[in-house]
């Protein structure tokens, strides 16, 4: 939260008039914190300390102290450090550590200016540099700053690098936008890493620029780290507007770098996965990026206490299993995201996760699931549209406790709903099932504890329809030349009849929907092309001047789904009420389970 400015005294004054007598009734409650306060107010005051973190800041602080914090807050603006729902003395302790070990002179920044920068920028600049090996210039001007940290500004233009840059603590590396380019150089480390990956960092800012390493090479023998931006053991560190692309492995890595933010950051072209949290970086925030072809995922995390919010991720493919998120970890929230065109599923929740959120979310056309729940509980997913997945839109296995809400399932090709046996506590409600494809059932249950309600299904497709084949009449004397053919487009079975009303050249003939009751069309001249009837049922004679007078011909048009909800022998204590099945024929079909409740459901074509 620190802005790294110099904000002057009077700042605190004004704003903590206004934030202190709101918040006095909870610091009369908490008298020994009130007094650690009054302290710091005292050191600000005398000018003791540094400013990294300001009076601005620390009255900030002070207006979140009296909230409840949650993720559509983004936890208070960021001040709940450890995200528990409230601002307390945990937070502050980590307010005051950067508050502490800051320095009353204010930040030490140097510019480093670009090869190709302006010239009136290279004269006011602490570091030029030559277009070759440009990393030298900038690790010099962060190895110069004070232990207590400070800021390194790059200018606009390009810099080649040669070899990674290592960051310390409290450092920020802040560009001029998209406008500041790192091209890295054919080497196989990161781009950006921070200066003591073994024993930590911590403080650590990168910020407003773009990189490109597409010159990156694999170290085939080495850690294999050829990513744009690697934390590894950093402590309460920011991403933020970075335009990152074509790495040879991840673009951002974190590695054991819990309290990271990445935020409003593009990242195109990953060689493995777009962003990958691993090893218990907890208390990460992904926010507002856009992660764009990644070959093995665009995000993996593996870690707990996260939030991704209002993010894109768009084709994901060519790798092992590339899935769109990739989640594996406890207390997850994933909101108001995009994904679309994704190889594997969109969502993978696996390896124990627990506690996992998904809502607001569109994940439209995927190789394989919308969501795939593997090994699992307490998973929800909540006013989500999912669409075009090539197998199933919610496929969960050997889990529980899963909850499935407010849903659009629309357009999958295979089955929407799939469990396997080993799956217990589902509840599946509020949904909307649309515009069926696949020949079989839509709700595959095979778990225990379930609740299946207030559901719709609306929309069953042509393709759920089969055009059978054309059946001569025992009675015909001419040739069995005619065929059925097309893609129907009604809404119920029907049976077509197709009988020679005259003979000549060419032959006619009639055709009715009612067995010869009402005949729609009378004398059509046969073209020996597919002749339209209707719904999208067509049919062709091979001969167009043979037949006889009265010969006849039957074609039917049969639902192939038999049953939207198919329980298995293997389920147990499953309810299915209220719900709308758009289907004239047995919704739903129990195959021999236990203790099954069918009750108060609408069946309707």
């Amino acid at each position: 939260m620190c802005k790294n400015n110099r904000s002057s005294e009077r700042v605190l004054t004004a704003k903590m008039k206004r934030y202190i007598p709101v918040c006095s009734s909870i610091l009369a409650a908490h008298y020994s914190f009130f007094l650690l306060i009054t302290a710091f107010l005292l050191l600000v005051g005398s000018s003791a300390y540094a400013i990294l973190c300001d009076a601005e800041d620390f009255a900030g602080f002070a207006e979140q102290w009296c909230r409840q914090c949650n993720p559509d807050n983004n936890w208070c603006n960021g001040y709940d450090y450890d995200t528990s729902g409230t601002i307390d003395v945990k937070d502050f302790s980590h307010f005051a550590e950067i508050w502490l070990t800051s320095n009353n002179q204010g930040v030490t920044t140097f510019l480093v200016a670009a090869s190709n920068a302006h010239p009136t920028v290279k004269q006011i600049a602490d570091y030029v540099c030559d277009g070759t090996a440009d990393q030298v210039e900038i690790q010099a001007a962060m190895d110069i700053l004070p232990a207590l940290g400070g800021k390194v500004v790059l200018s606009e233009g390009v810099f080649t690098t040669a070899a990674k840059i290592e960051i310390p603590s409290y450092v920020w590396l802040q560009g001029a936008g998209y406008a500041t380019e790192l091209v890295c150089g054919a080497f196989s480390d990161p781009v950006l890493v921070n200066s003591e990956i073994d024993t930590g960092n911590t403080g650590i800012t990168i910020s407003d620029l773009k990189i490109d390493a597409s010159a990156q090479i694999s170290n085939q023998t080495g850690n294999n780290y050829e990513n744009a931006i690697q934390f590894r053991k950093v402590t309460y560190s920011t991403i933020s507007n970075i335009y990152a692309s074509d790495t040879y492995r991840d673009i951002i890595r974190v590695d054991t770098s819990p309290y990271t933010t990445i935020l409003n950051c593009t990242l195109v072209n990953a060689g493995n996965h777009g962003i990958s949290a691993a090893t218990a970086s907890n208390n990460l925030t992904i926010n507002d990026c856009r992660v764009i072809n990644s070959d093995d995922g665009a995000i993996r995390l593996d870690s707990d206490d996260v939030i991704v919010a209002n993010c894109l991720i768009d084709t994901a493919s060519g790798g092992t299993a590339p899935h769109g998120l990739d989640l594996l970890g406890e207390n997850i929230v994933v909101t108001s995201c995009v994904i679309k065109n994704i190889e594997s599923s969109g969502i993978l929740v696996s390896e124990n996760s627990d506690t996992v959120i998904v809502q607001n979310c569109i994940i439209d056309t995927t190789g394989e699931n919308s969501v795939f729940i593997r090994t699992s509980k307490n998973v929800t997913i909540d006013n989500c549209m999912l669409k075009n997945a090539a197998q199933t839109g919610v496929y969960i296995t050997s889990s529980e406790q899963i909850i499935m809400k407010g849903c659009l399932i629309d357009s999958v090709i295979g089955t929407p709903l799939f469990t396997s046996s080993d799956v217990a506590g589902l509840t599946i409600s509020d949904n909307i099932i649309s515009d069926f494809r696949y020949n079989a059932e839509y709700f595959y249950i095979q778990a225990d504890e379930v609740l299946i309600t207030e559901n719709s299904w609306v929309n069953p497709a042509s393709a759920s329809f089969a055009i059978e084949e054309a059946t001569a009449d025992g009675g015909n004397t001419g040739p069995d030349d005619c065929n059925s053919s097309g893609v129907f487009t009604g809404h119920e079975e029907i049976t077509y009849t197709i009988e020679i009303d005259a003979e000549g050249t060419p032959d006619t003939f009639k055709w009715s929907k009612d067995g010869g009751n009402v005949w729609e069309a009378e004398t059509v001249e046969i073209t020996g092309s597919a002749q339209l009837l209707d719904n999208g049922v067509s049919i062709t004679f091979a001969g167009t001047d043979n037949h006889d007078l009265g010969d006849k011909w039957t074609v039917d048009v049969t639902l192939s789904i038999t049953r939207l909800v198919y329980i298995k022998a293997e389920a147990e204590n499953v309810k299915i009420s209220n719900n709308n099945f758009t289907l004239d024929s047995t919704p739903v079909s129990d195959s021999g389970g236990t203790n099954i409740v069918i009750e108060n459901n609408l069946n309707k074509l």
